[in-house]
């Protein structure tokens, strides 16, 4: 069942055709629907995983946004230089931290095999997203 539901999601990601439509909400139903499966999570987990993967997605992509915004920056002199790399060596260690703490709340959910393959998943789901948006250019 979980399978149909993914090959159905992805079909109608193909069909949508141009990429104006397809909207962050689109690819976030995808993606629930691929980890889910890749998961193999019941219902109940789902219930009680999405919120908090919701969550953690949220307070990374915040992080993700602010080295982003400093890599993006001008440096003038080498002190800028500097100080901009220690700040973003400071912001993903503030990420490897925020993994640290959402695996334990992870793991009150899911068990540790589902939360390998959420890793496995989350890889093998962006490379495919990457995959249809190059096919689409």
């Amino acid at each position: 069942m979980n399978k149909i539901v993914l090959v159905l999601a992805f079909t109608l990601f193909s069909l949508s055709g141009l990429a104006q439509k397809r909207t962050q909400d689109n690819v976030r139903a995808l993606k629930v629907a691929f980890l889910t499966t890749e998961m193999n999570l019941s219902s109940e987990q789902s219930e009680k995983f999405w919120p908090v993967y919701n969550k953690f997605t949220e307070e990374r992509r915040q992080i993700i946004i602010k080295i982003r915004q400093l890599n993006k920056s001008k440096d003038n002199s080498d002190d800028d230089i500097l100080e901009k790399q220690d700040d973003i060596l400071e912001l993903r260690q503030k990420e490897l931290t925020l993994e640290k703490k959402y695996r334990d709340d992870f793991l009150k959910v899911i068990s540790v095999k589902q939360y390998g393959s959420l890793k496995e998943a989350e890889k093998k789901f962006n490379q495919k997203l990457l995959e249809k948006l190059k096919e689409n250019k």
